[in-house]
């Protein structure tokens, strides 16, 4: 409860933030490791493993922060447009978020990304 008051009260500043920024660049790197040598998390097929982490790249996409994989890890973002290309994606999240707030969330993404970008720098 504590970190999300932090994360609430100072957004990116909050001290947790550049450590769950930092964890979650070594979480993409181990990815781009396994990645690169198999299409899915788990081998050769799309598994629950893909599953549980494709929001957080929603989410990177959602706020343009694509830089965080693009264009230094290849196999992430080959991942992400597999994952993102499965019919069941676009039918069930792509489709469910209206264009303007698409617009709204990449706006914010592009204004926090210097501050994010610090954090990984700071690593």
């Amino acid at each position: 409860r504590d970190r999300q008051q932090q994360l609430y009260r100072h957004g990116l500043a909050a001290p947790v933030a550049a450590a769950g920024i930092r964890a979650f660049d070594k979480t993409i790197g181990d990815m781009e490791t396994v990645l690169a040598g198999q299409p899915y998390l788990l081998g050769d097929t799309f598994s629950l493993a893909d599953l549980a982490l494709v929001p957080y790249f929603q989410t990177i996409r959602n706020f343009a922060w694509e830089a965080l994989y693009e264009p230094t890890r290849p196999a992430v973002s080959d991942w992400c447009r597999r994952c993102f290309e499965r019919p069941s994606y676009a039918a069930a999240i792509q489709s469910a978020i209206p264009a303007e707030q698409l617009d709204k969330m990449r706006a914010a993404g592009e204004q926090a990304w210097p501050e994010l970008a610090s954090h990984l720098k700071a690593a």
